[in-house]
């Protein structure tokens, strides 16, 4: 999503007038799961070993109204991690934009290019571990995906 004085204390301090335009829409959860599908299509096809990695953290506190900028979106993340933690991949792909931005989980959606991919290999999650924080801006997931 591209963003332009959002977030933080944005809010606070607008000094330029309002753009003309708004900012452009992110992908929806479903453009970038059927992305993550298309590059496991392409991986199943290749005779290379390939890693798909999704680095990013989950909601960002400074840009969810939830938590007044400052907290992370716990309920939003918990429920993503259930979600996760059963291939819910429905869940994931039926997101809108509104709940995405709502919770800071922009970056959250380099994690539905992966769940796609995963969903389209048949792939099970272990979450290898959860950091809940209220002092790092963000609530972080680390999850690896067994070979078949």
């Amino acid at each position: 999503m591209v963003m332009r004085s959002a977030g933080a204390v944005a809010h606070l301090f607008k000094t330029e007038p309002e753009p003309q335009l708004p900012d452009p829409p992110a992908p929806t959860p479903a453009l970038c799961m059927s992305v993550g599908a298309a590059l496991a299509r392409v991986i199943e096809a290749s005779p290379y070993r390939v890693v798909v990695m999704a680095s990013s953290s989950w909601s960002h506190c400074f840009l969810s109204p939830v938590g007044g900028w400052v907290i992370p979106d716990h309920a939003a993340d918990r429920e993503m991690l259930a979600a996760l933690r059963r291939a819910d991949w429905d869940a994931w792909r039926n997101r809108s934009l509104e709940q995405i931005e709502r919770a800071g989980h922009h970056e959250l959606l380099n994690w539905m290019v992966l769940a796609g991919a995963m969903a389209e290999l048949d792939r099970k999650p272990v979450i290898d571990d959860w950091v809940e924080t209220y002092i790092f801006q963000s609530d972080k997931c680390f999850a690896s995906f067994a070979l078949i």
